[in-house]
């Protein structure tokens, strides 16, 4: 009986630690995809003034 409650523990604590590391791989992608956006905002944003003027 004592090993049994023991397992469901177990497997208790690896569900927590799974959840937690996919909210931070969650977590991770979308702050890579806001720094993402930024830098594409960033760079198309001259890149398209350059393309407006005439040289």
């Amino acid at each position: 009986m004592g090993s049994m409650v023991e397992a469901d523990i177990k497997a208790l604590r690896s569900d927590a630690r799974l959840e937690a590391q996919s909210e931070a791989v969650a977590d991770a992608i979308a702050q890579t995809s806001m720094l993402t956006a930024v830098l594409l905002e960033n760079l198309l944003l001259p890149l398209s003034l350059l393309l407006c003027l005439d040289l």
